[in-house]
């Protein structure tokens, strides 16, 4: 037994030591965080949850899905309703709070038939509706992955002409 060595005596360790083992983790964290870039941070900062990719959208898209309330505010809507109105007609008009309800929800679901791929129309060609949006066929065609503006444009002309044929 001469050849085994004794166990040293484990230290304890001071609650002191230990507030500065921490500090000095976080000081460390807090410099790596910092050296790396923006768009790729390494660590989250403390006490905040990393979520995978994606994991929010869907959370909000489920709760908005799920929402009866209106979308739009009501007061720039309402601003761009008597602004078309005052260009229109040049007269002085005064329009009832139903009235403008009335016109939002229908904008709102106008809109949302968009993006979902629905025709709002009601021709013959609604049965063989892709399910994917004209927008986004646009979109992918110009190979890219956001709808734009000139991509819900373009699906409107095409649309218009189909409907005319």
């Amino acid at each position: 037994m001469a050849g085994r060595r004794r166990r040293e005596p484990v230290k304890k360790t001071s609650r002191r030591q230990k507030a500065s083992i921490t500090r000095t983790i976080a000081q460390r964290r807090s410099e790596i965080a910092q050296s790396a870039p923006a768009d790729k941070q390494l660590l989250a900062p403390p006490g905040k949850r990393m979520w995978k990719p994606g994991t929010k959208t869907l959370r909000e898209i489920r709760r908005l899905q799920q929402a009866t309330e209106l979308l739009i505010s009501k007061r720039p809507f309402e601003q761009l309703v008597k602004e078309i109105l005052h260009k229109r007609s040049r007269l002085a008009h005064s329009m009832n709070d139903l009235t403008i309800h009335a016109l939002q929800e229908a904008a709102e679901a106008f809109l949302v038939a968009q993006f979902e791929g629905k025709r709002t129309t009601t021709s013959k060609t609604d049965l063989d509706a892709n399910p994917q949006t004209d927008a986004k066929l646009c979109a992918t065609h110009a190979k890219r992955v956001t709808i734009q503006s000139k991509d819900m444009q373009l699906a409107r002309r095409l649309r218009r002409d189909e409907e005319l044929v």
